[in-house]
């Protein structure tokens, strides 16, 4: 999802273990969100030395200038976690992952718990 201009608009993501049903995780202006995640399309997404299929009890979101970069940066958060913090600077981007014990958000400064708050 890309956005350009002022307006800002919130940006819903399905919830990994109810996909039903979605959170509304940030609101988004001038730039782009993209999401890896498993919950339709099956273990489409693995982990690149282990092989096991990642996203299928989680998602991972990222918002970044540009939908190239949003889309790309979801992969190796989702294989590794620990090295977001320094991708996310290095990009300028914010990351966000959901799963069943609930929202965690990481920048630059690493990562930090969040409200879980189910959008209608």
């Amino acid at each position: 999802l890309a956005r350009f201009g002022s307006v800002t608009i919130p940006v819903h993501v399905r919830q990994p273990q109810h996909p039903s049903s979605s959170l509304r995780l940030a609101e988004l202006s001038n730039g782009a969100v993209a999401t890896s995640a498993g919950y339709f399309q099956g273990p489409h997404l693995r982990h690149p030395v282990r092989g096991d299929a990642l996203g299928m009890t989680s998602s991972v979101t990222v918002l970044a200038a540009d939908c190239m970069t949003a889309d790309a940066l979801t992969k190796p958060i989702a294989a590794d976690p620990l090295c977001a913090p320094d991708l996310l600077e290095r990009y300028g981007a914010q990351a966000i992952i959901l799963d069943g014990r609930g929202v965690m958000a990481c920048a630059a400064d690493g990562w930090r718990t969040l409200p879980m708050e189910v959008a209608a």
